[in-house]
């Protein structure tokens, strides 16, 4: 699974945006809704979205951004 995690993470598709809040995602056991993912990331929230999303790290459930409990045990520690 790390493999497929870091091929993830240096795809074309991820930018620095998407990569910090991928690390932010990492410490948050139950995800970010939208108005912390605006508090934290400003203008950059929509391109640090839709990098996750295309990449399948991050699902969005009910307007919160969340990572699945193995990917997020991969952010935390890396």
């Amino acid at each position: 699974m790390q493999f497929s995690i870091g091929l993830s993470l240096r795809s074309g598709r991820m930018t620095d945006p998407a990569r910090r809040l991928f690390a932010l995602l990492g410490q948050c056991p139950a995800g970010l809704a939208e108005a912390d993912r605006r508090a934290l990331l400003g203008d950059a929230t929509g391109e640090a979205e839709r990098g996750l999303l295309r990449t399948g790290l991050a699902p969005a459930v009910d307007g919160r951004l969340d990572l699945l409990p193995p990917v997020r045990d991969f952010a935390a520690r890396h």
